[in-house]
């Protein structure tokens, strides 16, 4: 075999192994390139997603901050609504302020009936349109109760005058006094309950009794009204050793 002959066998017997190479390179290159694809369709919707829910917290974020900001809106305009009307009924309660009890303001200009009974030594003035309906226990007098006749009050005011033994007396009930000659009256501010309004007097005496006058009337309005003319009903309350 000569010189040219082994040349050619040697380019034959090389082409099988160069083939080989090139056919890997090339199927390496396609498995690098698949594998890229895949990674990029796998990210591709992960981010879709994320910009999706991204978007959609965005959204959830403003229409909630969109209902707080009308919630809070609607609460302001309600409690301006409402401040007027609470200062209006303040400015309504702040005008029906009770009198304090003070003998020279008492009025007794309507005081025009006089009620008297003689097993008490009791005397005490009332007015016009007004009767009494009295209450005797053992043949002396236990309580008066007077009250209006008049057809503009749809629950008439009476006074309840009441006889009360001594010593069920307690200063502890009651928050102020007034100090006469005769007696030493304790008394607190008018009560309201269920608009009827009332107030108590209790004339802690000498004698062998006390007594206690009471006004009841429906509505402070109507309570403030008579409020005075009660005061003199006070002034001219008469008992015991005092008719003498």
């Amino acid at each position: 075999m000569n010189i040219e002959e082994l040349k050619i066998k040697s380019r034959k017997d090389g082409f099988p192994a160069l083939g080989l190479i090139i056919s890997l390179f090339i199927h390496f290159f396609i498995f690098l390139l698949s594998g890229f694809f895949v990674s990029f369709l796998y990210e591709a919707p992960r981010s879709a997603s994320i910009m999706l829910e991204l978007q959609q917290f965005e959204s959830d974020e403003n229409s909630n901050k969109v209902v707080n900001e009308e919630s809070t809106t609607e609460t302001k305009d309600k409690i301006m609504e409402e401040e007027p009307l609470v200062e209006k009924q303040k400015e309504k309660e702040s005008s029906l302020v009770y009198y304090s009890l003070n003998p020279s303001e008492a009025d007794t200009s309507l005081l025009n009936q006089t009620y008297s009974e003689p097993t008490r030594n009791v005397r005490i003035k009332y007015p016009a349109g007004w009767t009494f309906m009295d209450q005797n226990v053992k043949g002396k007098l236990d309580a008066v109760t007077f009250w209006s006749t008049s057809k503009k009050y749809d629950a008439p005011p009476y006074v309840f005058l009441e006889v009360k033994e001594k010593y069920l007396f307690n200063p502890k009930r009651f928050t102020d006094t007034l100090q006469t000659k005769y007696y030493k009256a304790y008394y607190n501010q008018p009560e309201e309950l269920a608009g009827q309004v009332s107030q108590v007097f209790y004339f802690r005496t000498e004698e062998k009794e006390d007594f206690s006058l009471k006004l009841i009337v429906n509505g402070r309005e109507n309570f403030m009204m008579f409020q005075k003319e009660f005061f003199g009903m006070i002034k001219t309350f008469k008992f015991g050793s005092q008719l003498f």
